[in-house]
């Protein structure tokens, strides 16, 4: 895992906060992750905006606006990249207490994952060391359940950082409690 502190030139970076914090952003209520523990509990439904799914062929308008400050975060930080292939917007607003996501991986083919946090919170993200190993034929929304998870690194989210990291670490995220909302790019890429 690498992290990235003041990945983006000021002017890029309020160009991008600018454009996820517009009116004119859509968002979209819905899981955060999966199924089993967020039907169970309202706080871990959030607000998301899928910008890019490249095996969908899918590209959402708002892509065009973000796209190069992405590349350019990607660039600042020396990934090497080929294509990303996804990128979602988050945005998860306080509870009553700190409620963690399901552990997961954004996709169970080897690819690299990079969040890039918009705002400061006090909802960390939780990454660890376990890998997702399709092999066991365990689907991706249980998996967790069957592994013993051992915590690798926890960050907390801060204005303009970038957190990169193999994207087959499971991880999940926590809803801020202290702070109104927790904001972040994920940009899956290989």
């Amino acid at each position: 895992m690498e992290v990235f502190d003041n990945i983006l030139t000021p002017k890029l970076f309020s160009r991008l906060e600018e454009i996820i914090t517009s009116w004119r952003f859509p968002w979209f209520y819905n899981r955060t992750t999966f199924p089993d523990i967020e039907d169970e509990n309202f706080f871990l439904r959030g607000w998301s905006h899928v910008a890019l799914i490249e095996h969908e062929n899918f590209q959402s308008p708002m892509y065009n606006d973000m796209e190069t400050i992405i590349i350019s975060a990607l660039e600042n930080a020396n990934q090497d990249f080929k294509k990303i292939i996804r990128v979602r917007v988050n945005c998860n607003t306080a509870s009553d207490k700190p409620y963690e996501s399901a552990p997961h991986v954004d996709s169970h083919n080897p690819h690299k994952t990079a969040l890039l946090y918009i705002n400061d919170s006090d909802g960390p993200t939780n990454i660890y060391n376990e890998l997702y190993d399709e092999s066991l034929n365990i689907p991706v929304p249980d998996y967790y359940k069957h592994i013993n998870l051992t915590l690798a690194d926890s960050v907390l989210p801060k204005r303009n950082r970038l957190v990169c990291f193999n994207g087959l670490h499971l991880h999940s995220g926590v809803t801020p409690v202290k702070t109104a909302r927790r904001m972040l790019i994920n940009i899956n890429y290989i």
